[in-house]
């Protein structure tokens, strides 16, 4: 049974890139959010970007533009790293101002120009799973530099946390 993700309610805009974090699944069926500030609660968001393992164990990384573009090749960055259970990984993109990258443990795995897209921060950063498709991770999220995490709402019930205190989160 998967476990709702957590809502950040952050600034996390793409310009504040690089996004990294560590990640470890327990299982590789089917699509796992990471970091997520595609979707919001009404339904895809037209601007944003998302970080996911996608059913084919890929690592992929894409951005909106007037609409979801995941999948498509010239929004998304697609890691050459197949991954598996029980392996911790490291993922990084990085953003100039004409090439966007997608780094797997430190070595540089894919480099598209940047896109025409939009990241008005209208969404908040969900971390290991999506309102409208769910895809929630069974695994763990390690390390996720955000520096100005507010709160945490968990459900109806909100928290409020010191940025530099969060280290790790386990997500069933």
């Amino acid at each position: 049974m998967p476990v709702p993700s957590f809502n950040w309610d952050v600034v996390a805009r793409i310009e504040r890139l690089p996004v990294d974090t560590w990640v470890r699944f327990n299982d590789v069926t089917g699509d796992m959010s990471i970091m997520d500030k595609m979707h919001s609660a009404n339904g895809p968001n037209t601007d944003g970007w998302r970080l996911l393992k996608q059913f084919d164990n890929l690592f992929w990384f894409c951005v909106a533009q007037s609409s979801n573009q995941c999948g498509n090749p010239s929004f998304t960055l697609f890691s050459a790293t197949s991954v598996t259970t029980g392996t911790w990984y490291h993922v990084a993109v990085t953003k100039n101002s004409g090439t966007m990258s997608l780094y797997v443990n430190g070595v540089l795995e894919n480099t598209i120009s940047t896109p025409s897209f939009v990241d008005t921060n209208s969404t908040d950063l969900l971390l290991g799973g999506n309102i409208s498709e769910g895809a929630y991770l069974n695994g763990l999220i390690w390390s996720v530099p955000v520096q100005e995490v507010r709160q945490i709402r968990f459900g109806s019930e909100t928290r409020v946390f010191d940025a530099d205190a969060i280290l790790g989160l386990s997500l069933r």
